[in-house]
């Protein structure tokens, strides 16, 4: 498994920076719709093991079975208004914001749109601190 990657992107006119994942965040979908989130290095058996704990209950084959055909991928999005980072996966979710409900864009797709922060500056993709650490 691969792993994770980090986009950062900063404003040129204020002190704005975001920082996201690339590829997202990936979750099982449980019987009641609630999201096990997991990290992309992660296995997803381990989810379910996870989700067996927190149940206090084994789960059973099927239900197993179950959890794993419901999988889906929630990549960090960016609130054009507000600025605030929401998990959105596009192909079960409304796209925008859960704080304020403006328009998102995806994250790792902010080189060149305005700052949400001042509205005038001009958000531009820089080293990570994970890069920056490298070297």
């Amino acid at each position: 498994m691969q792993a994770d990657r980090w986009v950062r992107f900063c404003c040129n006119g204020c002190a704005y920076t975001v920082q996201v994942r690339e590829g997202g965040n990936p979750y099982l979908l449980d019987w009641r719709g609630k999201r096990w989130y997991y990290a992309p290095t992660q296995p997803a058996w381990q989810v379910i093991l996870e989700i067996e704990y927190m149940e206090q209950r084994f789960l059973s084959d099927l239900e197993r079975q179950r959890l794993l055909q419901k999988q889906g991928n929630a990549p960090e999005h960016v609130c054009l208004t507000c600025g605030r980072i929401t998990w959105i996966d596009p192909t079960r979710d409304k796209m925008e914001c859960w704080w304020c409900g403006g328009i998102v864009m995806q994250g790792t797709a902010l080189e060149g749109e305005r700052c949400p922060k001042c509205q005038q500056g001009v958000l531009h993709r820089t080293a990570s601190e994970e890069e920056t650490d490298r070297g």
